[in-house]
């Protein structure tokens, strides 16, 4: 699923290709939709375009399509977090990362996946000087990977999670070197990571095993 050319549609494609079919919303999309783990649902961040102030909320909607449901966000979410985007989400949390000033960290957001339902305050994943960004959770929430460089010339971390208690393990920097990486995916079980490399004019789409360190380039663009 991702966002149209326009901020009120969400467009739904196979993996395999195909016609995209339009998911209508009435809220204004700031982001692009996250899937739920049913793989039924779709979360993202709507504002109300008829309020005055205007106002912000997590909604989520089927894929089948109907009313988009309130996921009780604005209770909790307040500025700067309002806006922040569902990165990644697993059945008790959502992922997100908040730019505060020069730096950005990464925050976890008590979440009722079944429900639909945001049921706490965000608390810090990371804490630290620096761009922590585009966080990504295995999907039983144990491991999170997120990029970070003290600029955006970025390389990512990797870390622990125990989704009980919501404490951390100390952060591993997982790759090295002057090349930009962004938009990390983690794979269900947490062992490798899937990440676009940018360099120059060159894109990668590459895969790298936590265990061993080696990375296997899938894909690459080029702009003249």
């Amino acid at each position: 699923a991702y966002m149209g050319q326009m901020s009120d549609r969400i467009m739904l494609v196979s993996a395999m290709g195909g016609t995209p079919r339009e998911i209508p919303v009435k809220h204004t999309l700031l982001n692009r939709p996250a899937w739920l783990p049913d793989g039924k649902r779709l979360l993202f961040v709507g504002a109300d375009p008829t309020a005055t102030p205007q106002t912000f909320d997590w909604y989520t909607i089927t894929v089948d399509g109907g009313e988009e449901k309130s996921c009780g966000g604005a209770k909790w979410l307040r500025n700067p977090f309002d806006r922040a985007a569902p990165n990644s989400v697993s059945f008790d949390g959502v992922l997100i990362y908040v730019l505060t000033g020069d730096s950005a960290n990464v925050y976890r957001i008590p979440f009722d996946a079944a429900q639909g339902r945001v049921t706490g305050a965000p608390t810090p994943v990371t804490m630290a000087p620096g761009v922590n960004f585009w966080p990504s959770a295995s999907a039983d929430g144990t491991k999170i990977v997120f990029g970070n460089a003290p600029s955006f010339n970025t390389n990512l971390w990797a870390m622990t999670v125990d989704p009980g208690t919501g404490i951390t393990g100390p952060p591993r920097r997982v790759t090295d070197g002057l090349i930009d990486r962004s938009a990390p995916f983690a794979s269900a079980d947490g062992k490798r990571i899937a990440y676009k490399a940018e360099s120059g004019m060159t894109q990668e789409i590459r895969v790298l095993d936590l265990a061993t360190g080696q990375e296997t380039r899938i894909g690459e663009t080029s702009e003249a």
